[in-house]
């Protein structure tokens, strides 16, 4: 009894492992029928690259998921693939891209080539559409390259800085040169006003990337006074244009401008247009006169007699600086009539600062006219530095009758120096009368 009992208990022990080899089955791997890639034929630039994928497939048709790919070039000096299929282009040439799963293989082609350049037919697009209308047709570019067929077109498009998006859509009729770029614009639900996008067309085997600019404008059959830029900003006497156009339909005529001045001076500010019917161009320059160092602004209103035209307005501002310094004269010129021999009232030449600051190292320096007696005139300053008074002597000693010319250089430091001329005429003496007997 205790015997049976023993090998019942054996048996039992055994049976999980007998049940375990019993569950062990060996499965052969299915057998390839066929390798896909992807592309199968394909450009690359020089430096550039492109992902291949490959699949297997098994016999019965079915895919065959999990499988170890190996990939090899034919050629590596032109091209070369890494163990994820992802093949990069070094030199022009062809090469052939081989994907082999269980020794099944599939090949893609690959053209490496020199980078092209892509060329645009128009780059700027220009459109309109009425508010709350339907949008116009779509505009056309048309889109080539250098060095043959520029494939993996793509199109991007940028709007410009806080203006709403969604409004232009770009299709490429084709994704390599000749190509053809379609612009849609959508008005949907814009105001009035001029919206502005770039589409940036890009390919691998280009050297750089093109762009189109689109302006799309949404108007109304009424005209409308519309000025680009609205602002200018003018520094000391400086002068600036803008253009003035229409921002609405019809034909916008009879054009004029009004100047209004913030705080400070007025009349600093001209503005001309050239002419009254737009298209038209307005310039604004600033005649800073006596205008003290500081800011100054004003709107110049660019309206249409017509009544119901909306006008624009654009904004200037004017930064005046510190005027360099420079010598005045007043007067500036001295003319002194009197008698040979006689006493001559001494005449006086203010001499100020006409910039900012002080004139320091006042200097003056007689010259006379060629030719002619010198020695006659004599000027003094009474101080070196701005405000300051020249005094000018004259001395008949030795003259005769007649007219003499002098200059009288006053300089400075750091200034041009300025220039007083002196005329002086002499007439002659009065007859002495007899004495008396």
């Amino acid at each position: 009894m205790n015997r049976v009992s023993h090998l019942a208990r054996r048996l039992l022990w055994f049976c999980p492992l007998l049940v375990a080899a019993c569950d062990t089955v060996a499965v052969a791997p299915l057998p390839v029928g066929r390798v896909e890639i992807s592309p199968r034929s394909v450009d690359v630039a020089i430096g550039g690259s492109v992902q291949l994928s490959a699949s297997a497939v098994g016999e019965d048709g079915n895919p065959l998921p999990g499988v170890a790919i190996s990939w090899r070039s034919s050629d590596a000096d032109v091209a070369l693939v890494d163990s994820q299929g992802r093949v990069t282009g070094l030199e022009e040439g062809l090469a052939a891209i081989t994907a082999t799963v269980a020794g099944v293989t599939a090949s893609a082609a690959i053209n490496v080539r020199e980078r092209g350049q892509l060329l645009l037919s128009d780059s700027l697009v220009t459109l309109r559409a009425d508010v709350g209308g339907a949008g116009p047709a779509p505009a056309t570019v048309r889109i080539n390259g250098t060095g043959g067929s520029l494939s993996g077109l793509t199109a991007q498009v940028v709007y410009d800085a806080g203006d709403p998006i969604g409004w232009l859509t770009p299709s490429l009729v084709s994704t390599a040169t000749p190509a053809t770029l379609e612009l849609d614009v959508d008005p949907g639900a814009l105001g009035l006003g001029r919206y502005g996008a770039e589409v940036r067309i890009t390919s691998p085997l280009a050297t750089e990337s093109v762009a189109v600019r689109v302006e799309f404008s949404v108007t109304t059959s009424t005209p409308s006074v519309r000025v680009d830029p609205d602002s200018v900003r003018l520094t000391n006497a400086d002068r600036a244009t803008v253009d003035v156009g229409n921002g609405g339909g019809g034909t916008l005529t009879d054009l004029v401008t009004t100047v209004r001045y913030g705080g400070g001076s007025p009349g600093w500010l001209r503005a001309t247009l050239s002419g009254s019917t737009a298209p038209v161009t307005l310039t604004v320059e600033s005649l800073t006169g006596s205008l003290v160092a500081g800011s100054y602004t004003a709107e110049v209103e660019i309206a249409s007699r017509v009544a119901g035209v909306p006008s624009a307005v654009l904004a200037v501002r004017l930064d005046v600086g510190a005027a360099p310094p420079r010598l005045v004269v007043a007067p500036a010129s001295v003319s002194i009539q009197g008698s040979v021999g006689g006493t001559l009232p001494l005449r006086t030449v203010q001499v100020t600062n006409g910039g900012a600051g002080t004139v320091t190292g006042l200097g003056k320096a007689v010259s006379y006219a060629p030719g002619e007696p010198t020695g006659w005139l004599i000027a003094t300053l009474d101080r070196s530095s701005t405000p300051a008074s020249l005094s000018l002597l004259v001395g008949t000693a030795g003259l005769t009758a007649g007219t003499y010319s002098a200059s009288v250089e006053v300089n400075g430091n750091s200034v041009d120096p300025v220039f007083v001329p002196v005329r002086l005429t002499l007439d002659p003496a009065a007859p002495t009368a007899p004495a008396a007997p």
